[in-house]
């Protein structure tokens, strides 16, 4: 009969449905996911405070003559509290369509403590630079953040950055780092993860990068 041909058809399509994770639930990980890393790598206050000291952040580098107005305002939206937090999240969809059978198991050693460490450490970290740009005593930092942690919050930090599974993740953010081996607090969170978003922006708001290095007219 025909309406049996249709109802078995209806409970085809709702199985495949019921497999398959809806776009809500995928755009509401994605979300997650992007909270998390912007939660253990804030960047966006740091942008924000260096934006309020200098008008002309970040391309205070290019020459007066050559820096178009639209390019300013671009890239001070893009590197902002807002602006970080939007590349993290279309960064994280990104990784999320890519290696979805990954996502879970980040999102498990995250939310468990491992987020939290890493944004101790980053506070410790930044205000260590504050202080001496130059430091390089990252293990007494981490140490120090190991110790104000619970079995938990330690067992999900050593998981993220030692497990294989999460690999991707740790080079996608630029924390490519083992326990054991750390670099310094410079490096772990400042200039070199910093260029990273900083390079996006600049290829996003289209601005030539032979700008940078070329001198001002007398």
């Amino acid at each position: 009969m025909r309406w049996a041909g249709l109802l078995i058809g209806a409970l085809a399509m709702s199985h495949a449905a019921a497999a398959e994770p809806s776009a809500a639930f995928e755009a509401a990980r994605n979300d997650r996911l992007a909270d998390m890393i912007v939660r253990m790598i804030p960047l966006g206050p740091q942008f924000d405070a260096a934006a309020a000291a200098d008008l002309r952040w970040p391309l205070q580098s290019i020459a007066a003559e050559d820096l178009e107005p639209q390019w300013l305002s671009c890239a001070r939206g893009k590197l902002s509290t807002r602006g970080y937090r939007e590349f993290r999240r279309a960064e994280m969809a990104e990784y999320a369509k890519t290696h979805p059978q990954l996502v879970d198991a980040d999102l498990a050693v995250l939310s468990a403590g491992a987020a939290d460490v890493f944004a101790k450490l980053a506070d410790l970290a930044i205000e260590a630079g504050k202080k001496n740009p130059d430091a390089s005593d990252s293990k007494a930092l981490l140490q120090q953040v190991i110790a104000t942690t619970n079995p938990r919050q330690r067992e999900a930090f050593t998981a993220f950055v030692s497990r294989d599974e999460h690999q991707l993740l740790r080079r996608l953010t630029g924390i490519e780092s083992v326990y054991s081996s750390f670099p310094n607090a410079k490096e772990l969170f400042g200039d070199g993860i910093v260029q990273g978003v900083m390079r996006e922006a600049v290829e996003s708001c289209q601005i030539p990068k032979y700008l940078f290095s070329r001198p001002a007219s007398g």
